[in-house]
């Protein structure tokens, strides 16, 4: 993932001091006053309030410790001073008046904390601590503070001193004496701290750059440096163990290089040099020179060159003569770098925001009161130049160019002096680069009014960097005009379209509208106009930020509508058609969370959307779909949390070239990104181009979907491919893509898994292998395959993935050997329940398990014609006894055909009886009373004499239910039963009563089981055109699958009703304008529509010329609508990582759909065409079935269902016009025979007179050429 390649603290202070924590050694600092000379002479000052901790060795930054926090009011001041005291591991700081030290945390020994503060009445001018003591400098004297060690520190005054203002003070080690200097005077002062009087004056031929005291107790040796950089020893002698003399004296060219001299703690040392074992000879050397309890002295240059001189005999009791003499001349050793790091530039300005060249090669870092441009390097980045004053600039040329807008007067001036003057009244919020075009480069301004005017510099930077150039205002200031010009829109914000691709992006810019209405506008020459490309309207008010992709994926906050919920973030795709109005992903915010910054960068096949809270950066990429679960489209897929390292927040956040991204937080600056040296082997860009990339052959997703799409032996092939490369212990090779896009009847076995055996001679066996029938798809192959799998792990699989593989190697050979007897519809079912339950069979405990199966699953098994089958490997996957759980769960009494309802529901009572040891009839007697079977029950409740109900029930159910007066007394008994919430039991006894409409409301409302109530009433009524059930269908399931958004129910339930054409319109129109045309009264409600599902193209296959009603259904989805569905349907399957099987959908699908010609035109549906009492007629007429695509081909001979009356039945929309030529050439075939009654509707074909209507069909047929230019 991204990681932290550099920071840009600010600029550094000329005092570093040096801590230890956590076993590194921290380079400590303040952000002083910035001066730095520009191109036109003049100073320009920056202020700076926190403290910088860096890692000395890496230059990594550690924290930042912000004096605003700790006093708020001293936010506007600059740090004036610092201190570390490194045995006690505190950093005070000195702001105005005021003093803030922090420690490390005790909980978190990466965090820091407020270990205390003090307050002066004087500014602050000198600050040392050292051992619980405290020396002040102010513009007043010397102060020194002792600490009381409490849970809340405190500090209290022991003394002060009238002294000329320190600049440097210092506390010896013991805390017995007090050094100070003053840049007024060329001496030092030394205080005794118990006795508050001083005590010596030493004087220096020169001012006091610095000074320190030896870091030891039993010393008393002071260390100064003077402003030509000569260092000075301070010693006492015996006979005045505190008045210090001059001892020795270390010259700048006693070094022979430049730079200050560095006095090297021995502990500091220690930890920074490699071990004896691994040095170097210099190294060597410095170590010797430690054990022999030498001083050193070390200059280090920027390139790592040192020199070190050692002193002997400081601390040697009795004092004699000091020593002096070079350690090592000039010799590059890098260990010593961290003592003198060079921290790279920076400002100590508050950042406001981030502007990048086009291609993100620099970046313009506009501050409070200017700014600076930074040009990216392959690690890192590089400043090229700053500027003062304009907030409104562009940078261009990789950041080597910079326009800079001048309110006053109005004009736009460029870094080569060139410039060119707007309109008066024209101020700009807005000012970026567009990529350079052949002759020229182009400047984009956005007004305060939302105008756009276009500046363009010729000739281009890339053709001439350095100039001359000229400007010009080649067009506007421009309105750009969103809606018809009757009714035209308000903009509320304009955009840039963030560029960050390898080409050019065709869009420029993006307007926001008040109402929520997205333009995507680009320019053309040709008109000399701004035109709109694309628009997609989002119902979003109030937008506050958004910022829009090369892609066209746009991101808007804007305030939530719920009320007490935080903002709203919801990301749009410019891609709309009537299966998609753009919305792909909504998350509402906590309250209070706000979003600070928005970008995007984009590659070849997916975009990353970074979004910006206070101290938090998540980043966004899309989330491939999957076939079961309906997750969100986006997700985070990592994030960058700044909180740990410094107390501001983000500022601005931007992506830049090379996939880094930069951070503003105060006045620094983070630079996460992929370090090359790095160990992870993918990157963040890799992990998003492989979730949204094509998925592995052997993937559980890409394996179901071939399966249902027929694909079953590349399948087949997959499975032992993916074997045998594991048994070898080989990386899996990719099939080729050819195999995908055959057909059932192109795909040949492979080779190694069905072909048969040829053998030279019957009985000559010596030279075939023993394992050569395990090498094909077999069980034994399989089973060799799970096993593995339970013990390795595939790459780019989770444990989950591999699990649902297993899965699909398991159902795929259990559907391989039982294919030859089901039919298309069957398999696709079966392949759904084995997976199903060997599924949930591997969960531990049930946590994971699902109830049911969907939906969608069970139509298939309704539409299939091997119903017995289907039946029997039901029964026998819920071990040969099945209860009403097991039957919902296959979702049995939706599919299941008539004449075998009433024998599997007595088997279910017989079952729900004897489960368990308790035989209690109150679990059967639903079934039994649906079944009419009161009798029975009465008989049960005679053997089960431990049930403290069983004398009442035995008396009552003793009586003749026939009679009214024992039907009322059953339905009170219902009712009874009903309050004390007894729902199911209650059901039973409306049941008994004779009142099933009361039996199925109970099941619906109270229950909540929809299955279970039409359960009762398929079987209660006998059949499958009952009103009861009629009622149910249309009045609860159809409502019920709209509310829901489930197109597979709801096409059932009209398949139900009847009204087959509508069952194959509801799995392609989008349902809103299905429910207006079709005149659904009893729909009040429509949910999310679940368009992306790829098996509603399958269905809509399977059913579109099974029969006249879905051939009349399927000629009246216009072709425009067929054709976004089938590229809806190809964009879900990319979604799936099923890339593949998209690109075999366009390429197989066929438009030439049967045509229905209906004289007599109506556009709704009444609830009682619903309920199949219509009596309009409507002459009609079909096309035989077709073969269908995706390798769907029948087993047998397909024939096309006669399923209405052709003169009576009702059209639901009107047809498409057939030109007059061809009507009049056309027969109008004769009405047919009134349906038979409901009892015997299978009789109604024979009766119609099939073989004068398929005549006359077939001599309609209307087949019309599908036009693709129609849709371009």
């Amino acid at each position: 993932m991204l990681k932290l390649l550099a920071a840009f603290p600010g600029t550094p202070s000329t005092r570093i001091h040096h801590i230890f924590h956590n076993d590194k050694l921290l380079a400590v600092r303040a952000l002083f006053r910035d001066c730095e000379p520009y191109t036109n002479g003049a100073q320009v000052y920056g202020s700076g309030t926190t403290v910088v901790l860096l890692d000395a060795n890496t230059l990594a930054l550690h924290k930042v410790l912000a004096f605003e926090d700790v006093f708020p009011q001293d936010a506007a001041s600059d740090i004036t001073c610092i201190s570390v005291d490194a045995t006690r591991k505190i950093v005070a700081a000195g702001c105005g008046s005021r003093i803030a030290l922090w420690t490390p945390s005790d909980i978190d020994p990466q965090a820091w904390r407020v270990h205390s503060t003090l307050g002066v009445v004087d500014t602050v001018t000198a600050l040392h601590c050292c051992n619980g003591s405290l020396a002040v400098g102010t513009t007043q004297g010397l102060a020194y503070y002792a600490v009381a060690d409490t849970d809340f520190p405190t500090w209290t005054k022991q003394w002060a001193k009238a002294i000329p203002t320190p600049t440097h003070v210092s506390i010896s080690p013991n805390t017995l004496c007090v050094a100070s200097s003053s840049n007024r005077e060329a001496f030092v002062r030394v205080h005794s701290a118990p006795h508050a009087r001083q005590t010596q004056v030493i004087r220096h031929p020169l001012p006091i750059n610095s000074m320190s005291w030896r870091n030891s107790s039993s010393s008393h040796v002071l260390y100064t440096t003077t402003t030509d950089d000569t260092l000075r020893i301070f010693m006492p002698v015996l006979d005045s163990p505190y008045h210090l003399q001059l001892h020795e004296a270390l010259d700048s060219d006693s070094f022979g290089t430049a730079g200050e001299i560095l006095v090297l703690d021995p502990v500091q040392l220690r930890n920074l040099l490699p071990p004896v074992a691994e040095a170097d000879a210099a190294i060597a050397k410095i170590h010797g020179a430690l054990e022999s309890k030498q001083d050193l002295f070390v200059r280090v240059s920027g390139d790592g060159i040192a020199s070190v001189r050692a002193i002997s005999n400081i601390d040697h009791k009795p004092p004699t003569l000091l020593q002096q003499y070079p350690l090592i001349t000039k010799t590059s050793i890098p260990a010593l770098l961290p003592l003198n790091p060079q921290i790279p530039p920076g400002d100590a300005r508050k950042i406001v925001r981030f502007i990048r060249t086009p291609a993100g090669h620099g970046v313009a870092v506009v501050r409070e009161g200017g700014g600076d441009v930074w040009q990216r390097t392959p690690s890192s980045l590089v400043r090229s130049r700053r500027w003062d004053g304009a907030e409104v600039v562009a940078v261009m040329d990789a950041g080597r160019q910079l326009a800079r807008f001048l309110p006053s007067p109005p004009r736009i001036v460029l870094e080569t002096g060139a410039s060119v003057d707007l309109p008066a009244d024209i101020q700009l919020t807005q000012l970026f680069a567009l990529l350079s075009a052949p002759g020229y480069t182009s400047l984009v301004g956005v007004t305060s009014a939302n105008e756009v005017l276009q500046i363009r510099i010729t000739p281009s930077l890339a053709q001439a960097p350095s100039g001359p150039h000229a400007l010009s205002l080649y067009s506007g200031p421009a309105r750009l005009a969103m809606g018809e010009r009757e009714k035209e829109l308000k903009v509320q914000l304009v955009l840039p379209v963030d560029p960050m691709v390898a080409e050019a992006p065709r869009d420029v810019l993006l307007s926001i509208s008040e109402e929520g209405e997205l333009a995507f506008w680009t320019w053309s020459d040709k008109e000399g106009r701004w035109i709109a490309s694309a628009g997609v309207s989002t119902g979003r008010k109030g937008v506050r930020v958004a910022r829009c992709s090369s892609m066209r994926k746009t991101v808007l906050v804007v305030p939530s509508q719920d009320d007490g919920a935080g903002e709203e973030l919801t990301i749009w795709d410019s891609k709309v058609s009537e299966f998609s109005y753009g919305l792909e992903y909504r998350h509402v915010l906590e309250p209070g969370e706000t979003v600070k910054d928005l970008d995007w960068t984009s590659n070849a096949s997916s975009s990353i959307l970074a979004v910006g809270f206070a101290h938090r950066v998540l980043l966004l990429c899309p989330q491939r779909m999957t076939y079961f679960e309906q997750e969100s489209a986006w997700h985070v897929v990592s994030s960058i949390d700044i909180s740990s390292i410094t107390p501001y927040p983000i500022a601005d956040s931007i992506w830049l070239a090379g996939r880094a991204f930069l951070v503003g937080s105060g006045a620094q600056m983070l630079l996460y990104g992929q370090s090359e040296s790095s160990e992870e082997k993918e990157t963040l860009f890799d992990l998003v181009a492989r979730q949204n990339g094509p998925l592995e052959d052997y993937h559980p997703q890409m394996l179901l979907q071939c399966l249902l799409w027929g694909k079953v032996e590349v399948v087949k092939t997959i499975i032992t491919r993916l074997a045998l490369a594991l048994e070898k212990g080989e990386e899996y090779q990719r099939l080729p893509m050819e195999e995908f896009l055959k057909t059932e009847h192109d795909q040949a076995p492979p080779q190694t898994a069905t072909s048969p055996k040829q053998y030279s001679f019957l009985f000559n066996r010596n030279d075939i292998s023993d394992d050569e029938d395990d090498q094909g798809f077999s069980r034994a192959l399989v089973n060799r395959l799970i096993s593995r799998l339970n013990t390795t792990t595939l790459p780019y699989l989770s444990a989950n993935e591999q699990k649902h593989l297993a899965v699909s190697v398991q159902t795929t050979l259990e559907i391989e050997e039982q294919r030859r007897a089901l039919d298309e519809c069957g398999l696709r079912f079966l392949i759904s329940m084995r997976s199903f339950y060997i599924l949930n069979a591997r969960e531990d405990s049930g946590s994971e398990s699902r109830e049911r199966l969907r939906y969608r699953d069970m139509v298939w098994a309704f539409h299939s014609e091997s119903q017995d089958l289907l039946l029997a490997a039901a029964t026998q996957a819920c071990g040969g006894k099945m209860l009403w759980t097991d039957a919902k769960a296959v979702g049995l009494f939706l599919w299941l055909a008539p004449g075998r309802l009433k024998d599997q529901m007595e088997v279910i009572a017989r079952n729900q009886y004897m489960a368990g040891d308790a035989r209690d009839p109150t679990a059967c007697c639903l079934f039994y009373f649906a079944l009419g079977k009161a009798r029975l029950v009465h008989g049960l409740w005679k053997q089960a004499a431990w049930h403290k109900e069983q004398s009442v029930m035995l008396k009552f159910l003793s009586n003749d239910f026939t009679n009214d007066r024992w039907r009322t007394a059953a339905m009170k008994n219902a009712y009874a039963l009903l309050g004390k919430q007894r729902f199911e039991y209650a059901a039973a006894f409306f049941l008994l009563a004779g009142s099933l409409k009361d039996a199925v409301n109970v099941l619906v409302n109270q229950v909540g089981d929809v299955q279970l109530a039409v359960a009762i009433a398929r079987v209660y009524e006998g059949y499958d055109e009952g009103p009861v059930l009629n009622w149910l269908l249309s009045d609860i399931v159809v409502p019920l699958a709209f509310r829901e958004g489930n197109r597979w129910l709801g096409s059932w339930a009209f398949w139900m009703l009847r009204r087959r054409d509508l069952a194959v319109r509801i799995l392609v129109n989008p349902l809103d304008a299905f429910a207006r045309s079709a005149n659904l009264s009893n729909v009040k409600e429509i949910g999310d529509p679940h368009y992306d599902d790829p098996s509603l193209a399958l269905m809509f296959l399977q059913l579109k010329s099974k029969s006249l009603q879905t051939a009349k259904g399927s000629s009246e989805i216009s072709g425009q609508t067929e054709f976004n569905f089938v590229l809806h349907t190809a964009s879900v399957f990319k979604r799936m990582g099923c890339h593949v099987l998209a690109l075999d959908l366009v390429q197989k699908w066929h438009f030439d759909r049967p045509s229905v010609r209906t004289p007599a035109l109506r556009t709704t549906v009444s609830p009682s065409d619903i309920n199949g009492t219509s009596t309009a007629t409507s002459p009609a007429t079909v096309t035989p079935a077709r073969g269908s695509v995706f390798a769907i081909h029948p087993r047998r001979m397909a024939s096309l269902s006669i399923d209405m009356d052709i003169p009576t039945l009702p059209p639901t929309r009107a047809a498409t016009p057939i030109p007059e030529a061809q009507e009049s050439g056309r027969s109008t075939p004769a009405p047919a025979e009134p349906p038979p009654p409901p009892q015997a509707p299978e009789n109604a074909a024979r009766q119609a007179g099939l073989g004068n209507l398929m005549k006359t069909a077939k001599q309609d047929v209307a087949v019309p050429e599908f036009n693709m230019d129609a849709f371009f």
